[in-house]
């Protein structure tokens, strides 16, 4: 992030060191004055030093010197919001006026622009001071890591002839065609994660006392778009040097259009809704629209600093809709990783979709914190967090005894996920803490988490904890968010299965990037195993659960198509190594008929006093070792977690959050959860690394 600032701030990089401006002159050939002495060189012997050819050497000298102003001017970078210049000064003088024609409301005068400014001026000054109240109060509440540059001007990037011998070295706007280097950005993020976002400002929409027509904000929505097409590539020119490059994302902002209106004027204009569509990248007009930032999303006119909770609400689904789309990688590259694993912050929450690597950061962190001599309490703080907590408890304890045994003591487990027991959970480790520090590690967090959070917050002084879910809405206020959207575990065949869940078109989970960037993030070797579908719709049972019929079908559609359990060979280039029983889970949606999902129940004597349900009958009727896991039973979750015995698991979706296989049986279409998603879907399919069976049923 230094480094993309240290190209934007060159002007301020200019009037601020003398020193540095010193030995910068000298390289462009001109003696500079010095501070604080009027001595001239006599006229004729000026300019006569030859100038100095710039060396790789200069360019390091330079740019370390930038980066050392980036670090006095935004210290908290990697944090926190900025916006450089601090304030927006309105380019429109005012008079205090009693009201009229051309009047607006400011500070609770009317006031009415001086003779000779131009409407639009004044209303361009209106949105963009009401645009900055609403941003500075989204980044202030998503802290944000990033710097909001605005109104920056094309052609004086990197164009002070004093400095032309080094800037020559960088990308510039004036070996652009004239067309291209003219203009500004209005807003320009640089985003630590994120890259580059840039936003076209329009004013239209509203002049006082009426709405302007639907042509004249057709005509400025045109202009708006030709200025983002022309803005990405003055940007893609001026960051091409930069390896990796960063993302370029557009978006507009129409403080005086609602998104009702702005739908409607595209739903009768094809070739504009066509034109901003392939702008943004966007499948439909909806997709569009909400990429826009839009009055009924922002603060009124008349109360333009009022940024309710209700405001930023609304403005913070707008920015995940935004810096989730345009199909663009740069977000969750290898570098996001390498960033989440130095960090030194102390309270993160990781969210992203299933599969992306949050486990298996809170592993390294865990294993990071043991090294450095911390006890770590990994936690189970959810109704379904046992299995991942146990997961983690024993990769981060693995990985310690090959490196470094000595840690291995430092890792310390805890069980308990009801919400009854949170309480208990909070006061024992409060009462473990050491010298007013704690370190604590959760995942797959839920709705308790919060309430978790806020009581050890209250009771420990030096707190740190790591969290992960894929709901971004059980984050806590107080804790830092990092996203993580490339599937590290599924194909894409599997993918578009898991895509499918409710959850990603309502934005209870963010998408996963999928975007084919090399620079970035590395192509799949391959597209995965087609999908296998079978099929509950003509059977009688109501529920797949259970059908012994579906467990007909599921063991012989591992047998033979399969040929799971066959005995086991060497594995050859041309051949793998089979399928062992362990490598299969079966997870039946069994949301609404939780109690369904059980193994038969005997007697001392062998009297079988409850059957099993109808698809695990069917299973060890094909000869399938089966293993039932549910909920709460820990013994089950450990051998599952650790694959100890060599059998086929069938697990409720609440049981696996965390885990994988190689091949997953997903049985249910899956029934719409109060948080949005769809649990046979979202939880089943996302735990397949390789295979994938799908058993279709009723809706």
């Amino acid at each position: 992030m230094g480094q993309h600032l240290s190209r934007w701030s060159d002007d301020s990089y200019n009037n601020n060191n003398n020193s540095n401006n010193n030995n910068v002159a000298v390289v462009n050939g001109t003696s500079p004055e010095r501070h604080g002495d009027s001595r001239r060189s006599p006229r004729g012997q000026q300019n006569k030093r030859k100038p100095h050819v710039v060396t790789d050497d200069d360019l390091v000298r330079a740019t370390h010197d930038c980066l050392k102003l980036i670090n006095t001017w935004f210290p908290e970078r990697c944090s926190r919001t900025y916006f450089m210049p601090p304030v927006h000064m309105n380019t429109v003088k005012y008079k205090t006026w009693l009201g009229g024609e051309g009047t607006a409301h400011a500070r609770g005068l009317d006031v009415q622009a001086v003779q000779g400014t131009m409407e639009s001026d004044w209303r361009d000054d209106e949105v963009m001071q009401r645009t900055l109240h609403c941003l500075r109060r989204l980044g202030d509440f998503l802290k944000e890591p990033m710097v909001v540059i605005l109104q920056m001007d094309q052609d004086n990037y990197l164009n002070k002839p004093r400095y032309s011998a080094l800037t020559s070295k960088y990308p510039r706007p004036s070996e652009l065609t004239e067309k291209l280097r003219r203009g500004d950005f209005d807003l320009l993020f640089v985003h630590l994660r994120y890259g580059l976002i840039v936003a076209e400002m329009k004013s239209v929409g509203w002049r006082p006392g009426q709405q302007q027509d639907d042509a004249t904000v057709a005509k400025k929505l045109e202009l708006a778009i030709k200025q983002l097409k022309k803005s990405k590539e003055v940007l893609q020119h001026l960051v091409s040097d930069l390896r990796p490059q960063p993302a370029i994302r557009r978006c507009l902002v129409l403080p005086n259009v609602s998104s009702q209106r702005l739908t409607q004027l595209l739903d009768t204009n094809p070739i504009l809704s066509q034109e901003l569509r392939t702008c943004f990248g966007a499948s439909s007009v909806t997709d569009a629209v909400s990429l826009c930032l839009c009055s009924d999303l922002m603060t009124s006119r008349e109360q333009p600093a009022d940024v309710t909770d209700a405001i930023l609400q609304r403005m913070q689904k707008w920015w995940n809709r935004l810096v989730t789309s345009q199909g663009i990688g740069g977000e969750g590259t290898p570098e996001i990783y390498d960033y989440l694993l130095a960090s030194s912050n102390p309270c993160v929450y990781l969210t992203g979709p299933p599969g992306t690597g949050k486990t298996l950061i809170l592993v390294l962190r865990t294993v990071l914190w043991a090294r450095q001599g911390h006890v770590v309490h990994v936690a189970s703080t959810g109704s379904f967090s046992e299995a991942a907590t146990q997961l983690i408890f024993h990769q981060a304890t693995k990985t310690l005894e090959d490196i470094d045994k000595e840690a291995v003591a430092n890792v310390q487990l805890l069980l308990n996920g009801n919400k009854r027991e949170i309480e208990s959970v909070v006061t024992s480790l409060t009462e473990s803490c050491q010298n007013g520090q704690l370190y604590v590690i959760a995942d797959e967090a839920d709705g308790m988490f919060t309430e978790f959070f806020t009581k050890l917050k209250n009771n420990v002084s030096d707190l740190h904890v790591w969290a992960a879910s894929y709901h971004h809405q059980h984050r806590p206020p107080n804790m830092d968010e990092e996203r993580l959207t490339v599937s590290l575990r599924c194909p894409p065949a599997v993918m578009r299965r898991v895509e499918t869940a409710v959850s990603f078109t309502n934005n209870a989970i963010y998408r996963f990037n999928t975007t084919l960037d090399p620079e970035n993030i590395r192509p799949p070797v391959t597209d995965g195993p087609p999908e296998l579908l079978l099929s509950h719709l003509d059977h009688s049972e109501q529920f797949a659960m259970n059908c012994e019929q579906c467990g007909l079908d599921i063991g012989h559609c591992l047998l033979e198509k399969l040929a799971v359990g066959q005995k086991q060979r060497v594995a050859t280039i041309k051949a793998p190594p089979a399928l062992q029983y362990r490598d299969i889970m079966v997870i039946p949606d069994w949301y609404q008929n939780v109690e369904d999902l059980h193994d038969e129940e005997r007697l001392p004597s062998g009297e079988v006093t409850k059957e099993a349900s109808g698809i695990v009958r069917g299973l060890r009727k094909m000869g399938l070792p089966v293993m039932v896991v549910t909920s709460g039973d820990q013994e089950a979750i450990q051998d599952v977690v650790r694959s100890l015995s060599d059998v086929v698991a069938v697990v409720g979706w609440g049981v696996v959050n965390g885990l994988e296989r190689k091949v997953v049986v997903s049985v249910g279409e899956g029934r719409e959860m109060s948080d949005g998603s769809v649990s046979g879907v979202l939880h089943g399919a996302s735990r397949c690394t390789a295979q994938l069976i799908y058993v279709k049923c009723p809706e």
